[in-house]
């Protein structure tokens, strides 16, 4: 049966921001389901499947998970019932999940191009870039009017080294959406493989001056800074990118290299123990941390931080991980 999609986790920040009032409560509930609504088998699933959509909409992402997977007990051919499990699995950063799912939706609707496009992003989160660009290609071909679809496009274009293509995606989306801050960000990152530091930092604040809090952004400028040995302004950037997304390991550890130019070992060694608590796997951060905590003059925790990198490498070597976005 064929499917009326709608869209999850997809908005703008601005728009985002604009949402929080409760007058735009209804059209965004409106946004979701379009405008008849997902079309289902039965009226179980259909129920199931809608407080999945509003726990999703506030956040409550157990519950929405609960909801999705009965209304695919209710419909198990349905392709929304996957689709938005799906979606919740990569809210919840269950990536390898998420993808079971968003591939069966895909499997039952071929033509659901959101199910592809969240596809695409699960995919590389999970190191798949081919996979990621075979699903976000699709997308686009189906909506080429999908300015999220082309900038996703463009950064797994960029990831597989095809920057012609990346540049061609990326100016599309821009010219579809010139207010939006990922495609601009998205920019500023084939600009950086490209080497134009540059016109990278003009991308990368522009994305910034649509969102003060994009997160992907703030870290590139303090990357570009720190590269610059800017590491005052660079270490300024990555506290924001770490204010913005707290569960950041990425900018977490930029933050923490800033720190320890700046000879701030103490601010480091706090920076890179939540690094390894959000990712245990994290290597490097053990190997700074061992050479902060030798700076501090305390030897015993150096060596520990050596004891659990080896014992991350072993972990590792049983259950090898994805490699960590820069985006």
């Amino acid at each position: 049966m064929r499917t009326t999609t709608m869209t999850f986790g997809t908005m703008s920040s601005e728009g985002r921001r604009a949402l929080r009032g409760p007058v735009l409560r209804g059209w965004y509930l409106l946004l979701f389901l379009g405008a008849t609504g997902p079309v289902f088998a039965g009226d179980d699933a259909g129920a199931a499947y809608r407080r999945g959509r509003t726990f999703l909409e506030i956040g409550r992402v157990r519950e929405a998970a609960r909801e999705f997977r009965r209304s695919i007990e209710a419909a198990p051919d349905g392709a929304e019932g996957h689709y938005g499990l799906g979606v919740a699995l990569e809210k919840a950063r269950r990536f390898a999940e998420s993808r079971e799912e968003l591939e069966r939706a895909v499997e039952l609707d071929p033509s659901h191009r959101l199910a592809l496009r969240h596809l695409g992003v699960v995919r590389s989160k999970l190191g798949d870039a081919p996979g990621a660009e075979e699903a976000l290609a699709a997308a686009v071909e189906l909506d080429p009017g999908d300015a999220v679809a082309r900038t996703n496009h463009a950064n797994a274009l960029r990831r597989l080294g095809r920057i012609a293509e990346a540049r061609r995606e990326i100016e599309a989306a821009l010219e579809l959406r010139p207010d939006s801050a990922a495609a601009h960000h998205g920019l500023g990152l084939i600009e950086s493989v490209t080497g134009n530091p540059d016109a990278a930092l003009a991308a990368h604040e522009k994305a910034v001056e649509i969102d003060p809090r994009y997160p992907g952004a703030l870290n590139q400028i303090g990357v570009l800074y720190g590269r610059a040995g800017r590491h005052q302004e660079a270490a300024e950037y990555f506290a924001r990118a770490v204010e913005a997304r707290r569960d950041s390991a990425v900018a977490r550890f930029n933050l923490a290299v800033a720190q320890r130019h700046l000879g701030r070992h103490d601010l480091a060694v706090l920076e890179l123990e939540r690094v390894v608590a959000i990712d245990p796997g994290h290597l490097q951060a053990y190997e700074k941390l061992a050479s902060s905590y030798r700076a501090l003059g305390r030897p015993r925790q150096a060596e520990k931080a050596l004891e659990r990198k080896q014992a991350a490498e072993e972990s590792l070597r049983l259950e090898p991980a994805a490699p960590a976005e820069e985006d």
